[in-house]
């Protein structure tokens, strides 16, 4: 592979954002229990009877397929017996039915009027939910401060979840007054719970400082605890802890091993990562056709850097065949997106008719980019060099693109 395919992203990425939980149902652990001691028949019967508790617990048989044929709309129907009657267990559940269209068609107001049903009966998880609404906007008007009222209501019966996503809104001051501490109070009870979002979010305000004393070694505990619970971005963060040596010993087959396992899940920075491991022969030669594949995995969910990556494979013929329209592509895409080497590589397409016709108006608005990111791994400044072979009006125009083109943050 031609050495500048390889041309590192030096620039380590950024441990992720903070990690917000989801909608989810009523629990059930003491439910099914139930349902075993009584046995289906019984169940079935009181059901028919109208014990709205037997109802719901009949619910979630056909819900999980236990002891009977999994049939989530017949689930819904026994839901909303038991709803109806009140049970704010049974009317989460609908709710939650009503918010993923499972069972029954999707109707995020009616998900919303039922979740609230069961907040006002003070069940955590329909007043969680309920907050999750409002934080969205689904089913009703986005109001931060109404999500953090329910949040904070949930969050009093030590919600793991509630406690995580109202952390992160103290911690970015959405729907209340900014404070770090507390966020970091919040996602410290959210991970004692066992919650995978609050261990990770706890583990990056180690890693940050943010709101407690940094402390490396403290985050990696909390990551480790949130990735052996299967949770995709502390399985990356792991990867980047033992990349970088931070709060562990730098060891890159430990690293690769948590990549992969994120990547395994669907998470793009991991899926580059391990793209990236394949092509550089971290773990055994190198493997372009592997190393293709990751990046096209992970290209295909808008990663920049995938894509640039992706962009440089089919310009080299490296993993697959060469293909420069390809390769104009997929750099454009991650150009569109601010990725500073391939705004710079684009630009270089442009002065040189590489795969697209020779255009210097456009290389010296794509060179002027690359260098507005201010990334220090870019080569020497190109756009006053194009500029001496513009004229004044297309300098104009040039600059009028500059300011329109659509470049997002690249990763």
């Amino acid at each position: 592979m031609p050495k500048g395919t390889l041309r590192m992203l030096t620039a380590l990425l950024a441990l992720s954002l903070a990690s917000y939980g989801h909608a989810n149902l009523a629990s059930t652990d003491k439910t099914l229990g139930q349902q075993a001691a009584l046995g289906l028949s019984r169940l079935q019967e009181a059901a028919q009877a109208g014990s709205a508790r037997a109802q719901y617990e009949l619910g979630v048989a056909y819900l999980q397929g236990q002891s009977v044929r999994k049939d989530p709309a017949l689930a819904v129907s026994w839901f909303r017996r038991a709803a109806e009657q009140g049970l704010a267990q049974a009317q989460v559940n609908l709710g939650y039915a009503y918010d993923k269209g499972e069972g029954v068609g999707r109707d995020a107001s009616l998900a919303v009027s039922w979740y609230r049903k069961a907040a006002d009966q003070g069940e955590a998880q329909g007043q969680y939910n309920l907050g999750l609404c409002y934080k969205q906007g689904d089913g009703v008007p986005q109001d931060p401060a109404k999500a953090v009222e329910w949040y904070t209501k949930a969050a009093a019966q030590q919600h793991p979840t509630a406690l995580n996503d109202l952390g992160s809104f103290y911690r970015m001051g959405i729907g209340v007054r900014q404070d770090v501490a507390k966020a970091a109070s919040l996602y410290r009870q959210s991970a004692e719970l066992g919650d995978p979002f609050g261990q990770n979010n706890l583990a990056q305000a180690y890693a940050a400082g943010t709101g407690v004393e940094r402390d490396p070694e403290q985050a990696v505990v909390w990551f480790r605890k949130a990735a052996l619970q299967g949770y995709p971005d502390a399985q990356f963060n792991m990867g980047m802890a033992y990349n970088q040596g931070f709060g562990v010993e730098k060891d890159d087959a430990h690293a690769l091993g948590w990549y992969q396992k994120a990547a395994e899940q669907g998470h793009a920075p991991a899926q580059f990562k391990v793209g990236l491991a394949s092509a550089s022969g971290i773990g055994g030669p190198p493997d372009y056709p592997l190393a293709f594949s990751w990046f096209s995995k992970s290209a295909q969910q808008h990663f920049a850097a995938a894509q640039y990556m992706l962009g440089l494979m089919y310009r080299d013929g490296a993993g697959v065949g060469k293909d420069l329209e390809q390769s104009t592509r997929w750099v454009t895409k991650a150009a569109e997106q601010g990725h500073p080497n391939a705004l710079y590589d684009l630009g270089q397409s442009y002065e040189l008719g590489r795969g697209v016709a020779q255009d210097p108006t456009r290389a010296y608005v794509l060179y002027r980019l690359a260098e507005q990111t201010g990334d220090p791994s870019l080569p020497s400044p190109r756009s006053q060099i194009m500029a001496m072979a513009l004229s004044s009006q297309q300098l104009k125009k040039a600059e009028s693109m500059t300011a329109s083109w659509p470049v997002g943050s690249g990763d």
